[in-house]
This record gives C-alpha cells, sequence and structure tokens, in this order.
C-alpha cells in the first residue's frame, strides 16, 4: 500500500492574479507516464487541486474512486499529477459545455474514455450514425423484396468499427429453405439500416452456423426499420434475426421472427 512518502505534487495553489484570471475555468488531470487525460472538471479557485488533497488523504485507505488509485499510481512511479487548463474566464453555462464537450471528445479518441463517473453536464454529442438517422424515412421499398434478412450488429460493430459487412455477415443459424433463392441482409444499428449486401451464396461455419458472401446494395440503407423490428421483439431482443418479404405496395410480412404471416400495411 502506498504510504505518505508517495506525496508528490508540491505546488497547490494559485496566487490572487492568477485566480482572478482563471475566474471559472475547465481543467483536466493528465497521467505523465502514458500522456492520456484520466479526468476533467470545472471549477474556482484552486478546485482542480482538490482531487490531489483528496488523494493524499485516502493513502492509507483501501476504498478509492479509480482516479484517486490513478493518482496514487503516479504518485508511487515517482511523478507528479500533471494539469491543464483548457477554458479560463467561462459563465457557468459555458463551463458545462467545453467541460462537456471534451469528455465526448476523449472518449471518440485514441485517449479513450476519461474516470469521470457521470457524463458532462451538457453534453450534446451525436455519433454519426445517430445524426445520420435523424434523416432516416421508414422502410418502404416501391420494388419488391422476396426475402430480406434484418441482422443486429449492435454488439459486432463495436469489435470491427467501420466495417459493416464483417460485422454483419456471420454466423447465423439459417435453415436450408430460407438460404434458397435470391436473399438481402441489411445491418440494423439503433433501428436504421446503416449496410445492406445482396447475399450471393451461404458458407458453412459449424453446427448449423451459416455466413454470407454478398455484394454492397445500397438500396435499402438509411431506412427506419422500427415499425418492423417492434412487431418482433420476442425474437429481436435476444440478438435474433428477422426475415421479411416487401411486396413493393406498401406491405410486408414475417417470414421469420413473428408467427403472424398476414401481409401489413407500413404505417
Amino acid at each position: 500500500m502506498s504510504d505518505c512518502k508517495a506525496r508528490k505534487n508540491e505546488e497547490r495553489s494559485f496566487d490572487q492574479k492568477q485566480r482572478e484570471v482563471l475566474g471559472k475555468y475547465v481543467y483536466g488531470l493528465r497521467d505523465p507516464r502514458s500522456g492520456y487525460l484520466f479526468y476533467v472538471g470545472q471549477g474556482v479557485g484552486e478546485r482542480l487541486f482538490d482531487h490531489l488533497h483528496d488523494a493524499e488523504a485516502s493513502i492509507m485507505s483501501n476504498r478509492r474512486s479509480k482516479k484517486i488509485q490513478r493518482i496514487i499510481d503516479i504518485w508511487d512511479s515517482g511523478n507528479d499529477v500533471q494539469w491543464h487548463i483548457f477554458a479560463h474566464s467561462l459563465s457557468d453555462e459555458a463551463a458545462d459545455f467545453v467541460e462537456s464537450s471534451i469528455i465526448d471528445a476523449l472518449g471518440c479518441s485514441l485517449n479513450g474514455l476519461s474516470l469521470n463517473i457521470k457524463k458532462g453536464p451538457k453534453s450534446t454529442y451525436l455519433a454519426a450514425n445517430t445524426l445520420k438517422s435523424i434523416g432516416a424515412r421508414k422502410i418502404d421499398p416501391t420494388i419488391p423484396y422476396a426475402r430480406v434478412f434484418v441482422l443486429p450488429v449492435h454488439n459486432g460493430i463495436a469489435s470491427t468499427p467501420g466495417d459493416v459487412y464483417e460485422a454483419v455477415r456471420k454466423a447465423w443459424g439459417v435453415s436450408q429453405g430460407h438460404r434458397d433463392g435470391m436473399s438481402y441482409a441489411v445491418a440494423i444499428k439503433d433501428n436504421i439500416s446503416i449496410g445492406c449486401f445482396k447475399i450471393n451464396k451461404w458458407d458453412h461455419q459449424w453446427g448449423n452456423k451459416y455466413a454470407f458472401e454478398g455484394s454492397e446494395c445500397p438500396a435499402l440503407i438509411n431506412f427506419d426499420w422500427q415499425q418492423i423490428i417492434s412487431g418482433a421483439m420476442g425474437y429481436w431482443q435476444f440478438g435474433n434475426y428477422l426475415i421479411v418479404e416487401f411486396d413493393g405496395e406498401g406491405k410486408y410480412r414475417y417470414l421469420y421472427g413473428n408467427s403472424d404471416k398476414e401481409w401489413r400495411l407500413v404505417a
């Protein structure tokens, strides 16, 4: 366990002139060993030094937050915690937005998520797919599609960022009957189709699992599939796929995922 000899960051104060210049400010704590920012906050006066005081007070304790543990680990390595003032002389509202934006930006960067327990107070972060989905129309193709596999990629896309095809094409339990004939596959994230492929063939993987080989088919990309997914949540919510047919005239029906095979109107 660390002891009081671990204490570093001997300078922990601003003078009066510095405090006047700073006003309300947004700051970050940086790990000099990796160069990564591990905490972002806001405050006035000597707020950023409070974390160092808290760490020192907890040196003899086994109950520490990840932030406090990081500070102590840095001290144990013989280093000071580095700090940065990102913006100063801010209004309360401006400080909220600056802090939130930095926290969100770190999460999208190689730095990775900060150790902040809460997200920024005024986060207005929009992922590219989320922004794209705002303009998405309900799926209602104007030509018939005899068989469309509706495939979730919520987990897969995280492990293969940017490659929707690899994230969605395997491995699915698909019966012989559903593997025969022309088919399409759409990759769904947050109810929006982010990829579409014409299935050329199915390759056996193991057991009853198959992976499709396909070619891009943009016709069914960036549509809202919420109505169709909502009608088969019993399958969908457990990571299963759906198969639907469209008549090209405003109707669809389930081929897999809902026992009711009657045609339905697109609302």
